[in-house]
C-alpha cells in the first residue's frame, strides 16, 4: 500500500511533486472538485440493487418451474440460456444444477414457514395420516393438514414425512406428534377431527392412533 495510504513522516519533496503529477491524484481532486452528491451515489446504488434482485428473482421462478415439473435440476443451466437468448438478463451466478438446488431449497423453506404460520394461526384444524413404505421398506407417516383460512377457505397441505419407530400405535402416534409439533407445540389444542385408514391400529376404539390423539 502507499505511504500516501498509510501515512508516513518522513516524506521527500521531491515524492510529494512526483505525487502532485501523478494521474490518480488529478482524478482524485478533479472528482472532489466536482462535488459528487452523496445521493447520487445512493440511487447508483439501489438501481444496481434493483437490478440484481430482479436476477435472481427470474432464476427463483425458473428453478421453481423446475421443481413443479420435476425435471432434472440439470435442465436449469438450459432454460436460463434460453431465457437469455430470448432477450432475459439472467447473470451467470448460480447457472447450474447446484445453484437450482439451492433455490429450491430456499423456495421450501420459505413455503414451510407460511405452513407453519397458517397452522398456528388456525383457530381449529384437522389432521389427515397414512402410512407407507418407502424404497429402503422403512416404514413412513405422511401428514396432512386440513383447516380454514381467516378468509372462510378451506385448504389442505402437505405437513411433513417422518419415520414411524413401530409399527403399533405408540410409533405411529409419535410419529404424526413429531411432525406436527415441529409447525405449532400446541396444535392439539385445535384438534377437530382425525382422518386415516380403517386398519384397526388406527381407529381401534381403546388403543388405537386417532383415541390417543384425543385422550
Amino acid at each position: 500500500m502507499s505511504s500516501f495510504c498509510s501515512g508516513s513522516q518522513n516524506f521527500q519533496l521531491d515524492g510529494l511533486r512526483s505525487h502532485e503529477k501523478s494521474a490518480g491524484y488529478v482524478l482524485s481532486v478533479d472528482a472532489k472538485n466536482k462535488g459528487t452528491r452523496k445521493g447520487t451515489i445512493n440511487a447508483a446504488l439501489l438501481r444496481l440493487e434493483k437490478d440484481a434482485v430482479a436476477k435472481i428473482e427470474k432464476m427463483f421462478s425458473t428453478a421453481y418451474y423446475v421443481y413443479y415439473l420435476k425435471m432434472p435440476f440439470s435442465s436449469f443451466l438450459h432454460l436460463c440460456s434460453l431465457q437469455t437468448k430470448n432477450g432475459l438478463t439472467l447473470g451467470q451466478t448460480y447457472r447450474n444444477d447446484h445453484g437450482c438446488k439451492e433455490f429450491c431449497k430456499l423456495i421450501s423453506q420459505v413455503m414451510k414457514d407460511e405452513q407453519a404460520a397458517i397452522i398456528k394461526n388456525a383457530r381449529f384444524l384437522s389432521v389427515l395420516a397414512d402410512g407407507s413404505a418407502d424404497l429402503s421398506v422403512i416404514e413412513e407417516e405422511i401428514v396432512y393438514v386440513r383447516c380454514v383460512l381467516p378468509s372462510a377457505e378451506t385448504i389442505t397441505f402437505y405437513v411433513g414425512l417422518n419415520e414411524v419407530p413401530s409399527a403399533k400405535a405408540p410409533g405411529i402416534l409419535r410419529a404424526i406428534e413429531t411432525v406436527m409439533d415441529e409447525e405449532d407445540e400446541h396444535w392439539k389444542e385445535k384438534l377437530l377431527s382425525t382422518g386415516t385408514d380403517g386398519a384397526s391400529v388406527m381407529i381401534g376404539r381403546l388403543g388405537g392412533v386417532v383415541a390417543m390423539l384425543h385422550m
